[in-house]
C-alpha cells in the first residue's frame, strides 16, 4: 500500500505547482486566491473538507445503536447551509473581509474580537488535531507500522506533506486539491460500495428493498424526548453545527470569500448543503451493508463505533476495497486538514499580530514561519490527543467539542447580527470562559437529577447563555 501512498502524495504535489505556476507567492493569494476561482470548483472542494476522515469512520458506524437517525442531522444541515448563504455571506462580502473575526472588532471591540479568535483557534487546533491522529493512526496500522515506523514518525511525515503542498501558495492551491481530493473521495466511498453490492449478488432493486424491510431503515424519531437521536434535537443541532462549523469557521469562509462575486459564494454554499445529503446516505448505506454481511456470515467484527468499517476493510481479502478504504481516508483527512492549516495561519497573521498583507518578501517570510509554527503544533496536539485515546465515537466526540468551544462564538455573532445593543467589551473574554462551565454544570444537572441526555443542543445552550451572561453585564442601549 506504500505505493498508493507514494504517488497520492507526489499528485498533491504536482497538481500544486501546476495550478500555481503563474502565480506570485504574495499574502494576498494565500489568504483569499485573489477571488479568481469558479464557485463550482469551490463548491464541489467543500465536499472532501466537510467529509472529514471522522464522517468517513463514524457516520456508518451509527448504523447499529442509532439506524439512519444521523440523516436527520443532516437535513439540518442544509437549512444551516441556507442561512449561511442569506445572512452571513452578504455581510462577510460587504464588510470586504479577509479574517471573518473582523466583524467582531467593528461591531463590539478589541477584546471581543480577540476573545472570538482565540475560540476559533482553540477549537480548531484540537478539531484538527483530532481528525488527524485519526488518519494517523489507521495510516500506521494499516501501512508504516510494517516498516517498523513509531506512530510519532507516522504524524511527522503526515503534516509534513500536508505543509509542503499548502505553504506556497495557501488558498489558491487548496480549492484546486480539494476539488481533486473530492471526485476521488466519492469514487473511493461508491467503489467499496459497489465492490460489497457485487460479492452479496445484489442490484440496486434488491438493495433497496433490503434496506425498506430491515429494521435499522429508520430515519425520524419523534417519540422519545430523552432520547439524544430525537428529531428536533437532531434537526435543529445540524442547523446550529453548520452555522458555527462552516458560517464561523474561518476556514470554511476562507474558501467562500475566495468566490469572484457575492451570488457565485451564495451558489456555492447552497450547492455544497445539497450534495451533503447524498454523500451522507451513502456512508449511512455503508454501515449498513456491513451490519447485513456481519450478520448474515458470523463475522467477528464490531457493529458500532469507530472500529465497525476499519475492522471490515481489514478482515476483507478483497484488495480494492481495502485500497479505496485508505485512499478515501487519507483524502478526506488531507482535505480539511490542508485548509485547517491555513486558516489558522490567517488568524494568527491577520487577527492576532496583526501584520499587514503586504507583497514585500518580508511579510511573505512572517506568513511562511508562522504557517511552519500551526503545522508543529498540530503534530504535538495529536501527540496530546493519542494519550487520551478513547473507543468511543469520535464524531460524537468532535460535536461535543464544538459544543463547548463555538458556543461562545455563536452566542457574540448571534448578538451581533440580531440586536442593537451594546456590550461591555471587557467582560467578554470573562463571559467566553464562564459560558461553557455553566453549560458543564448544567448538562450534568440535567442527566443526574432529570436522567435527560443532551445530545448536540449543547450548542444553543452554551449560545444562549453566553448571550444572556453578556447583556446581563451590559448597560441596555441602543447604538
Amino acid at each position: 500500500m506504500i505505493w498508493l501512498l507514494i504517488i497520492y502524495f507526489n499528485f498533491l504535489i504536482i497538481t500544486a505547482y501546476i495550478v500555481n505556476k503563474k502565480n506570485k507567492q504574495d499574502n494576498l493569494t494565500f489568504f483569499r486566491g485573489k477571488r479568481k476561482t469558479p464557485w463550482y470548483i469551490i463548491s464541489i472542494g467543500m465536499i472532501s473538507s466537510s467529509i472529514s476522515g471522522i464522517s468517513l469512520i463514524s457516520v456508518p458506524g451509527m448504523v447499529q445503536q442509532s439506524n439512519f437517525a444521523y440523516m436527520q442531522m443532516v437535513f439540518g444541515f442544509f437549512v444551516g447551509y441556507i442561512i449561511i448563504a442569506y445572512i452571513l455571506l452578504p455581510l462577510y462580502y460587504k464588510l470586504n473581509l479577509i479574517s471573518i473575526y473582523g466583524y467582531l472588532n467593528n461591531r463590539f471591540g478589541q477584546k471581543t474580537y480577540k476573545t472570538g479568535v482565540s475560540f476559533f483557534l482553540l477549537a480548531k487546533l484540537l478539531s484538527t488535531s483530532t481528525k488527524l491522529y485519526l488518519v494517523a493512526f489507521l495510516l500506521h496500522q494499516f501501512i508504516f507500522i510494517h516498516w517498523d515506523f513509531s506512530f510519532v514518525c507516522t504524524c511527522g511525515i503526515l503534516i509534513f506533506f500536508i505543509w509542503l503542498y499548502s505553504f506556497r501558495n495557501g488558498i489558491s492551491t487548496i480549492i484546486w486539491t480539494d476539488f481533486i481530493q473530492t471526485l476521488i473521495l466519492v469514487l473511493s466511498i461508491l467503489c467499496i460500495i459497489i465492490e460489497i453490492i457485487q460479492d452479496l449478488n445484489l442490484n440496486f432493486y434488491q438493495l433497496s428493498d433490503l434496506i425498506i424491510s430491515n429494521s435499522h431503515n429508520h430515519i425520524f424519531v419523534f417519540d422519545d424526548w430523552t432520547c439524544s437521536q430525537n428529531f428536533f434535537k437532531y434537526f435543529f443541532s445540524g442547523i446550529f453545527i453548520t452555522i458555527v462549523m462552516t458560517g464561523l469557521d474561518q476556514d470554511m469562509m476562507q474558501k467562500n470569500l475566495s468566490c469572484k462575486t457575492l451570488q457565485e459564494a451564495k451558489k456555492n454554499i447552497i450547492y455544497s448543503g445539497i450534495s451533503f445529503i447524498p454523500i451522507n446516505f451513502l456512508l449511512l448505506i455503508l454501515g449498513f451493508l456491513i451490519i447485513y454481511i456481519a450478520q448474515q456470515n458470523n463475522l467477528t467484527i464490531p457493529l458500532s463505533g469507530d472500529e465497525m468499517l476499519p475492522a471490515f476493510i481489514n478482515n476483507n481479502i478483497n484488495n480494492v476495497i481495502k485500497y479505496a478504504f485508505i485512499l478515501s481516508i487519507i483524502v478526506a483527512s488531507f482535505s480539511s486538514a490542508d485548509s485547517a492549516l491555513t486558516a489558522l495561519t490567517t488568524c494568527l497573521y491577520i487577527d492576532i499580530f496583526n501584520l499587514k498583507t503586504d507583497k514585500d518578501e518580508q511579510s511573505i517570510i512572517k506568513r511562511k514561519a508562522l504557517h511552519i509554527a500551526v503545522s508543529i503544533c498540530v503534530f504535538f496536539t495529536i501527540l496530546i490527543i493519542q494519550n487520551f485515546n478513547t473507543q468511543n465515537c469520535i464524531i460524537n466526540i468532535l460535536y461535543k467539542l464544538v459544543s463547548y468551544s463555538y458556543g461562545p462564538l455563536l452566542g457574540l455573532f448571534f448578538l451581533g447580527l440580531f440586536s442593537k445593543q451594546k456590550i461591555k467589551d471587557s467582560t467578554t473574554p470573562i463571559v467566553a470562559i464562564i459560558s461553557p462551565l455553566l453549560c458543564f454544570a448544567i448538562e450534568n444537572i440535567f442527566y443526574y437529577k432529570l436522567e435527560y441526555q443532551f445530545g448536540y443542543e449543547l450548542l444553543i445552550l452554551n449560545a444562549t447563555i453566553t448571550t444572556t451572561l453578556l447583556l446581563c453585564c451590559s448597560k441596555i442601549k441602543i447604538i
